[in-house]
């Protein structure tokens, strides 16, 4: 078995942020379970938590990203598709904002939490959306490029991924690329 995902995604989002003082994480009240408590006390300053409020954070994210910063929301992958399905379109993707969505246990795997938790449906929903990449690391090693790499990219940016270890797919020398599947 592979790494937790959700280690690899904070250490990324740390290494980000640390190289580049515009990017910012917007969460609706998941930021700590999703793994991310170490960004809060490193960038205390650079972390919104609009709590149990999804379509603000799209929105704040959005006017964020108006004014030059990058940021990264989190959130549920049902949430991150169905919930906030008409900001992530009008306020993120019609005006290409540079907003970087991360969705956490697709599928069945938030199955504590129950069915309205759960989505199948997020890529079919998210990529009828204009401007919008849709990216899902396969593993840990493959996460901690990804991060990086869809920063540079300009314009919005969904990331589906496991919060728990996935088996290790990629060697540690995997070189992610953009657009290219493997």
């Amino acid at each position: 078995m592979g790494r937790e995902l959700t280690k690899a995604l904070c250490e990324s989002i740390l290494d980000v942020m640390t190289q580049n003082d515009k990017v910012v994480l917007v969460g609706a009240d998941l930021i700590k379970t999703d793994g991310l408590k170490a960004v809060i006390h490193t960038f205390p300053e650079r972390v919104v938590n609009v709590g149990i409020a999804e379509q603000n954070m799209a929105g704040v994210a959005a006017g964020m990203a108006s004014y030059g910063m990058i940021p990264i929301i989190n959130t549920f992958a049902a949430f991150a598709s169905r919930r906030i399905c008409d900001q992530v379109a009008i306020s993120i993707c019609y005006s290409n904002q540079n907003v970087k969505i991360i969705g956490t246990d697709p599928g069945i795997t938030a199955e504590l939490n129950g069915g309205t938790h759960m989505t199948f449906e997020d890529i079919g929903v998210l990529r009828s959306i204009p401007n919008i990449m849709i990216v899902e690391a396969a593993d840990s090693i493959e996460l901690k490029q990804m991060v990086p790499a869809i920063l540079e990219h300009k314009g919005p940016v969904y990331l589906r991924m496991y919060r728990k270890s996935t088996p290790r797919v990629h060697e540690e020398n995997y070189q992610f690329k953009r657009g290219k599947a493997y």
